[in-house]
């Protein structure tokens, strides 16, 4: 078996994970690259200069990996591959193929290393997972022709950096029949005055050529928006929403400005081969060209603008809801990374789905066994306690087989995005007797509960909410793992916990229900509970507080 380091993933995994997903697309004629590095371990293999260095260790690294590796030259089919590897299942070799290209180091086709750039792409073709091979980019980016706006000096460097790709540049004023795809570039050199690319902006609406902004600021760089009518947001709302500072016209340095040509060309070729992730058609991604350092500037398209939305009677405004959406929503399908939806089988992202916040250090009560928990809709009473870690089992819990086998997927009751299982679940008694009053924290991976405080506590509780429930048995607090969820999906993990909530607050109510159990949901204070719970927000926030308590015979 070849396994990462730590034995986070194994290639019978990952080979299960491409046989039936549809989403990955294992090479036909599978090529290793030879720009990449083999550094031999011991008892392991380390490739180098791919997006991340991989580790694999095993026994089958030492005489099964290498006589593989030999027969990974683009040439030959899998089956072909499977009838030269003499001795070892076809099992064996598919999964091991499919460790290898879900790792990034498998592309499609025989390629020949001709330059510096080539290699780069060999190295980076997994990136985003648009590309199957060195001449699928090659191919996507000598199908564009560049149409190039600004002063007589940057275009010509920047034509001069763009021959080096074999990219067809042109100009406005040019009459061209090419039936190659046109994309504008307009270079800003006063940021004072961008509105001077306007009549660019609205020639290129006219033509319906979408165009790239560059802007060359002192010792900075800003590449970006990418500006598609049907895409993205239009000049106009990018306009009216950035902020500039007056600066330095005297401080030009003619070598940054030439490097800054270089790095707006790069970026703007890893665009249009979309051999890296981009992000440039979601704002400006800004160069320090002192120190070097990147920073993206997300920017939203604006309700009602008069070029992109217009609506007579309205004004364009700004939206907080909208540019929030933006940041985190999916891009059209033309700017889609199939990449970007098979996070979940990156190694950090399956130990991330096995994780549940614990109190090592607090006392602990062994909650009954699963097999012990009565059954939703019997008639056949239990004590509460029972019910209790029913419904925070099926809320927030592992089903048996994930809490005993570690090294498989994690399962659990109630569906959560990512299988991240963002939610955890409080209990602060009040009036339970098989229990001390206090506060209590469910802890997933082993069946329990932690206690965090006793005493009169509970009181104290209530006032914070503002319909407190004084006869009811406890309250459920559900909070989502900020933190956690945004280590894998970022700023859409704000999302995935609202919507995670939604459905942990019904599977519970449905529960509750079966088991004879009201529930209400109350408002709350959250920082006076984040306070009491000892949580710090973002990191970890409060969803729902939630009431529960006996039915009776009238209801």
């Amino acid at each position: 078996m070849i396994t990462p380091t730590n034995q986070r993933i194994n290639a019978r995994e990952m080979g299960q994970a491409v046989a039936h997903d549809p989403q990955f697309n294992l090479p036909k004629n599978p090529l290793l690259s030879k720009a990449l590095v083999q550094i031999p371990i011991e008892n392991g293999i380390v490739f180098d200069g791919c997006e991340q260095p991989q580790i694999l260790k095993g026994n089958a690294t030492v005489e099964f990996l290498p006589k593989l590796i030999e027969l990974l030259n683009g040439r030959h089919s899998l089956e072909e591959i499977k009838d030269l590897m003499v001795g070892y299942s076809d099992k064996n070799i598919y999964d091991a193929l499919s460790l290898l290209y879900t790792r990034g180091l498998l592309q499609e086709g025989n390629a020949e290393i001709q330059s510096s750039f080539t290699q780069y792409l060999e190295r980076n073709i997994d990136q985003t997972r648009v590309n199957h091979s060195v001449k699928d980019a090659l191919s996507r980016l000598n199908n564009y022709e560049l149409i190039l706006n600004g002063s007589d000096e940057k275009k010509r460097l920047m034509k001069k950096a763009l021959i080096n790709y074999s990219v067809t540049v042109s100009e406005l004023e040019e009459d061209t029949t090419s039936s190659k795809q046109k994309v504008g570039i307009g270079i800003c050199e006063d940021i004072e005055n961008m509105s001077l690319l306007k009549e660019f902006d609205l020639e290129m609406n006219k033509l319906g050529i979408p165009w790239i902004l560059v802007t060359i600021d002192d010792s900075n760089l800003y590449v970006g928006p990418y500006f598609s009518k049907e895409d993205t947001l239009c000049f106009d709302c990018y306009l009216n929403q950035i902020i500039i500072s007056p600066t330095d016209k005297q401080n030009h340095n003619r070598y940054f400005h030439n490097a800054a040509i270089s790095i707006a060309v790069a970026e703007i070729v890893n665009f249009l081969t979309r051999i890296s992730a981009s992000q440039i058609y979601k704002g400006v991604k800004k160069t320090n060209l002192k120190n070097i350092s990147t920073h993206l500037y997300p920017i939203a398209r604006l309700p009602y603008c008069e070029q992109c939305d217009f609506h007579p009677d309205k004004n364009a405004i700004n939206n907080e809801v909208v540019e929030y959406e933006s940041l985190v929503g999916f891009p059209s399908h033309r700017l889609l990374n199939p990449k970007d939806h098979q996070s979940h089988y990156k190694p950090s992202n399956i130990q991330l789905s096995k994780f549940s916040k614990e109190y090592p250090s607090f006392p602990k009560i062994k909650l009954p066994s699963q097999e012990d928990l009565p059954l939703l809709g019997s008639d056949v009473k239990s004590s509460f306690i029972y019910d209790l870690s029913k419904i925070m089992l099926y809320t927030c819990g592992f089903k048996k087989e994930s809490i005993e086998n570690q090294y498989g997927k994690a399962k659990r009751w109630a569906p959560t995005g990512g299988n991240l299982g963002s939610q955890n679940i409080y209990f602060v008694n009040n009036n339970l007797q098989e229990l001390e009053r206090g506060t209590y924290y469910y802890e997933a991976t082993n069946h329990s509960l932690a206690k965090l405080s006793g005493g009169n506590e509970p009181d104290k509780f209530e006032s914070m909410l503002s319909d407190a429930s004084p006869h009811c048995l406890g309250y459920l607090i559900l909070t989502g793992e900020f933190e956690k969820v945004s280590q894998k999906y970022r700023d859409f993990a704000y999302r995935i916990i609202n919507l995670d909530a939604g459905v942990a607050l019904t599977q519970l109510t449905v529960v509750a229900n079966a088991l004879n159990k009201n529930v209400h949901v109350h408002e709350f204070m959250d920082e006076g509970i984040e306070n009491w719970l000892n949580i710090i927000s973002p990191g970890e926030i409060i969803t729902t507080v939630v009431s529960i308590e006996e039915r009776t015979n009238l209801e």
